[in-house]
């Protein structure tokens, strides 16, 4: 189910989008799948870096925070410092 949640169902768009994902590529972890949702004043993220055998989610219950801002620095400081 999650391998068929990350085929793509269009190429035109940037980032490319699946079934609930959004994919795109990083120089640093190559090839990631995210996903971004909120509701009453609660925001979230989930970077899925497959390559990197690697996940990030970030959940905060302030809607005016950017989650997935955070999440994606956070993968990047996760991927520097396993070098």
């Amino acid at each position: 189910a999650v391998a068929l949640s990350h085929r793509l169902l269009s190429v035109d768009t940037s980032p490319a989008t699946g079934i609930f994902w959004l994919r795109a590529d990083s120089r640093t972890g190559g090839l990631y799948y995210t996903h971004e949702g909120g509701t009453g004043g609660f925001t979230s993220n989930i970077i899925v870096m497959p390559r990197k055998r690697m996940a990030v989610v970030v959940m905060m219950n302030s809607g005016e925070q950017q989650a997935g801002q955070l999440a994606y620095e956070i993968a990047l400081r996760m991927l520097n410092s396993s070098k």
